[in-house]
């Protein structure tokens, strides 16, 4: 038990969301500090509705995706990103099955918001095209340019 409370005193201290749920039951068997305090119904048993505010298992679920796997604990973590609408914030989410200490396989759920990542990268993308159709814009002045000196020559 000491070991328990060793990796829960660590966990709190992370600057991410952490969660283990029941693949079986969709029970929410453990939530670090962070995770705990942004709960949506923290009342609730199953994790779509505890941790995301949903109605049912939410649409980027890994519970599937990690219960194909053949070994429990893999050194690749199964790494996943998704919208939050009820918060308005992007996550990456780094997901794994581990053995609980009562003998349950559960996922282990590390979540960190990447909102300013995605902005950033959104802001680039525009960035991008805009510069993109102006190099456009540019060959053919450029062209027309060429075109007319050509003619004058």
């Amino acid at each position: 038990m000491q070991e328990n409370k060793l990796f829960e005193v660590l966990l709190d201290v992370i600057p991410f969301a952490a969660y283990a749920v029941d693949i079986n039951t969709y029970e929410v068997l453990y939530a670090n500090k962070l995770m705990s305090e942004s709960m949506y119904a923290p009342r609730e048993d199953f994790c779509w509705k505890k941790i995301f505010g949903q109605e049912e298992a939410c649409s980027w679920c890994t519970i599937p995706q990690l219960k194909q796997r053949k070994e429990i604990y893999s050194s690749e973590k199964l790494v996943s990103s998704f919208f939050d609408e009820v918060t308005d914030c992007w996550l990456q989410s780094y997901d794994e099955l581990v053995k609980w200490p009562d003998g349950r396989t559960v996922k282990y759920s590390i979540s960190v918001d990447i909102t300013e990542q995605k902005e950033i990268q959104a802001d680039m993308i525009k960035a991008n095209t805009k510069l993109s159709i102006q190099r456009k814009k540019l060959l053919e002045a450029n062209k027309k340019l060429q075109e007319l000196t050509d003619n004058n020559e």
